[in-house]
């Protein structure tokens, strides 16, 4: 058994937290199957990031605006990321979910995934 604790108590049964990712704590396919019936029942665009703001899931319910014309860019795709971090950021400091305008001027949102008080993705 490895169970998760506070960094300055490790073990060598133990994982340090600042190296958790969100993929040591689910299945990315599991997160994803979840984040898509999260956005089909409430209609809403979604994709999970890392706390850099880079996806870990593929997006569910994206509009053709989102997956056409921002994404098909470098420039845009790293646009996206820098807003998902900044959202995320916000996220964070609360622990609740946090609703704000992307860089795109669309309504977004960012829900903070946190293992032991640490945030270690971003749904969004």
């Amino acid at each position: 058994m490895v169970k998760i604790i506070n960094s300055s108590n490790l073990d060598s049964n133990s994982i340090n937290l600042d190296s958790v990712e969100i993929n040591d704590v689910i299945d990315i396919g599991l997160l994803q199957k979840f984040q898509d019936n999260f956005a089909e029942s409430m209609d809403i665009a979604s994709i999970t990031v890392d706390i850099n703001g880079i996806p870990v899931t593929k997006p569910s319910l994206y509009t053709s605006f989102c997956m056409d014309l921002t994404h098909s860019t470098k420039i845009g795709a790293d646009r996206c990321a820098q807003s998902h971090k900044r959202g995320g950021e916000e996220a964070a400091k609360t622990g609740k979910p946090y609703v704000y305008t992307c860089h795109a001027g669309l309504v977004d949102f960012a829900a903070p995934i946190i293992v032991d008080g640490r945030v270690v993705s971003i749904l969004s």
